[in-house]
């Protein structure tokens, strides 16, 4: 059980950089949230902080959404 919650986390980590980094969410970094976070009931702590970076970076308009 512990290898499946890393595992994830350190995905998601590295999707969330590589958001941030490019300053741009595509479709294909959106399914891939969707696809990392969607077979969840509940998210653990680091996944909710890191969900909600990119949240409030969207908001901010520091990311750009693009095709």
């Amino acid at each position: 059980m512990y290898a499946q919650t890393t595992l994830p986390i350190s995905a998601l980590e590295q999707l969330v950089d590589e958001i941030c980094l490019s300053r741009k969410i595509t479709r294909q970094h959106q399914w891939l949230l969707m696809r990392l976070l969607g077979n969840q009931s509940a998210l653990s702590s680091r996944q909710s902080v890191l969900v909600s970076k990119v949240h409030e970076w969207l908001r901010q308009g520091r990311i750009r959404v693009v095709d």
